[in-house]
């Protein structure tokens, strides 16, 4: 059993980032961060959950009326699940008039619209073709260079703070079994890893990464056996999966307070 250092003043630690920072889906008291925090029998902790890294101003502004001694953040995983289908849909709108909104990002060309236009029997095969479309397209579009520019980001404003921490944690996406989203996962995991040997050096805290599937056992690349092993469903871990995480993460954090 591991055992934070005895100091005059409680270690603390805050741990930010999606549903899995919550224990979904087996309830946070089962989840890898209270199994984590129990083994090394810390009492000085908060969560930020669920987040991710366009919304991460909850996570600094608790940093600024509670600092902390060590940040672990656990991202790359609702940022690998962005949809695109919604922006087809805003496209192609199928004869629905299509307004563009502040916050869509999206500009699209008066003849866009052409589809209302057309005679019906056309329309009906547009939205054929676009139902088949919305079904064969890959369910999620990874933005390489803006997850990136987001880490450098959050690592900038953690290196702002007035009281900045002494260690940050940033564990990789957590491998999942449906394929596609996989390989997005490993490619943000080879994107922290390279900007945490980049940053550290010339960041005023030691700046760790961590690999999940390195802690978890498995191999990234998702076998049935191993999906039955650790896995709840396609994306998220199952009891074991959080308790093999939370032990790991705990032996690690005792490595680097030591």
């Amino acid at each position: 059993m591991s055992t934070l250092p005895t100091t005059s003043t409680p270690h603390r630690i805050v741990i930010a980032g999606g549903c899995h920072v919550n224990g979904w889906p087996i309830g946070k008291a089962s989840g890898f961060v209270e199994v984590m925090l129990h083994d090394c029998h810390c009492e000085n902790s908060s969560t930020v959950a669920p987040i991710n890294l366009r919304n991460s101003s909850s996570l600094l502004q608790l940093l600024r009326q509670q600092p902390a001694d060590t940040v672990i953040l656990q991202f790359g995983n609702y940022e690998t699940m962005a949809s695109i289908k919604k922006h087809i849909r805003a496209v192609l709108h199928l004869g629905r008039k299509y307004h563009c909104s502040e916050n869509s990002g999206l500009q699209v060309p008066p003849d866009t619209l052409f589809i209302s236009t057309l005679p019906w029997r056309l329309r009906v095969l547009c939205k054929l073709a676009y139902g088949y479309t919305l079904g064969h397209i890959p369910p999620a579009l990874f933005d390489a260079r803006a997850f990136r520019r987001q880490c450098e980001q959050l690592l900038s404003d953690l290196e702002h703070l007035e009281d900045t921490p002494r260690i940050v944690i940033f564990l990789s996406p957590i491998p999942c079994a449906d394929p596609l989203i996989n390989r997005y996962r490993c490619q943000a995991a080879q994107i922290i890893r390279c900007l945490c040997d980049a940053a550290s050096p010339r960041l005023p805290f030691h700046v760790r990464y961590v690999d999940s599937a390195q802690v978890l056992g498995i191999t990234p690349q998702i076998t049935q056996a191993l999906h039955t092993r650790v896995f709840a469903d396609d994306l998220h871990l199952n009891g074991r999966g959080h308790l093999l995480l939370g032990l790991g993460l705990a032996t690690i954090l005792q490595t680097n307070l030591v």
